[in-house]
C-alpha cells in the first residue's frame, strides 16, 4: 500500500499542472478586467458603446463562473489528497504497530524457549552471571539447581515424542509453581533445567526442593498415565569467599543431580556448598 502511495505521488509530480496554469490565467484576466472596469478614468471607452461595456461585462463574469468552477475542482483536489493523506498516516500508524509487535515476538523469542514457555539456555546463563556479581558485591546468598527429568528417553521409545513433550510441559509447570517472583527458571537443553535462587540459601532452596517433590506425587497420584514423572535434582550455592565461576556453580549442581539421579533408589541426596 506504501508502494501505491509512493507511486501515485511519482505519477502526480510527472504531470503537467495545466489546470494551475488556466486557474492563473483566469485569475490574471479577471484582475485586468475588473480594474480596467472599476477606473472611472477608463469611463470615455466606454461612453459611446454601451454594448461594448455588456460584453465585458459578461466576459467578466464568465471568466468568474469559470474561475469558480476551477477553485472549486481545486479545493476538492485537496480534500482528496488531505483524505488520502490521513489514510496514508492511518496505514502507517498501523504497520508502526505491526513492526513494534514483530520488534518485541523476536525480543521474546530469544529470551523464552518455544516449547515450555519458560527462559532459554542463553537468557538463563546470562541472569545467572549478573546474580553471581550480585552475590559478590553484596555478599549475599545464591543457589541453583539443576534438575533432570528421569527415563524421558524411555517414554520417547515407548509412547512417542508427543508424550514425552508433553511430560516435559508438566515439569515445568509444577517447577514454575515453586518458584518465587524473584526465582528464574529456564532450559538448558532436552529435559534438562536449571533453577536459579537469588538471594537464597542451600536449607531455603532445599524446602523448595521437598515442595517440588511433592506436588510431583501428587502430580502422579492423579495422572491416569501408564509412567511417572521424576525429576532428579541437585543443587550447589555460590561462596562469596571463593573465585567461583559461572561454569563451576552449573558443574557442580550437575555433579550433585548425577550423584542424586544414581542413588534415588536408596533416597540419598547429595547437597554440596562449595568453599
Amino acid at each position: 500500500m506504501i508502494e501505491g502511495f509512493k507511486e501515485m505521488k511519482r505519477e502526480n509530480k510527472n504531470m503537467p499542472s495545466l489546470y494551475q496554469l488556466f486557474i492563473v490565467f483566469c485569475y490574471s484576466i479577471a484582475i485586468i478586467i475588473f480594474i480596467f472596469l472599476d477606473i472611472r478614468d477608463w469611463d470615455f471607452f466606454f461612453k459611446d458603446d454601451e454594448r461594448r461595456r455588456t460584453v465585458f461585462l459578461f466576459i467578466g463574469y464568465i471568466i468568474l463562473l469559470v474561475l469558480s468552477g476551477a477553485l472549486i475542482f481545486k479545493i476538492n483536489q485537496i480534500k482528496k489528497k488531505i483524505i488520502d493523506l490521513e489514510l496514508e498516516k492511518i496505514f502507517l500508524l498501523e504497520e508502526n504497530q505491526e513492526y513494534k509487535k514483530h520488534i518485541d515476538q523476536q525480543k521474546i523469542y530469544g529470551t523464552i524457549d518455544g516449547m515450555t514457555g519458560i527462559y532459554n539456555r542463553s537468557f538463563g546463563l546470562s541472569f545467572l552471571d549478573q546474580q553471581i556479581k550480585i552475590a559478590k558485591r553484596d555478599r549475599t546468598d545464591l543457589t541453583v539447581s539443576y534438575l533432570d527429568i528421569n527415563d524421558l528417553k524411555i517414554v520417547n521409545d515407548t509412547y512417542g515424542h508427543s508424550a514425552g513433550d508433553a511430560l516435559i510441559i508438566a515439569a515445568c509447570s509444577i517447577l514454575k509453581e515453586n518458584l518465587r517472583e524473584s526465582d528464574i527458571l529456564c532450559r538448558m537443553g532436552g529435559d534438562e533445567f536449571l533453577m536459579i535462587l537469588p538471594g537464597c540459601s542451600l536449607e531455603q532452596a532445599d524446602l523448595v526442593r521437598k515442595r517440588v517433590i511433592d506436588h510431583l506425587n501428587e502430580f502422579n497420584q492423579k495422572s491416569i498415565l501408564p509412567y511417572k514423572l521424576s525429576i532428579s535434582i541437585g543443587m550447589a550455592a555460590y561462596s562469596c569467599d571463593g573465585d567461583m565461576v559461572l561454569e563451576q556453580l552449573i558443574n557442580q549442581a550437575d555433579t550433585n543431580m548425577y550423584y542424586n539421579k544414581r542413588h534415588e533408589k536408596q533416597n540419598k541426596l547429595a547437597i554440596v556448598e562449595e568453599n
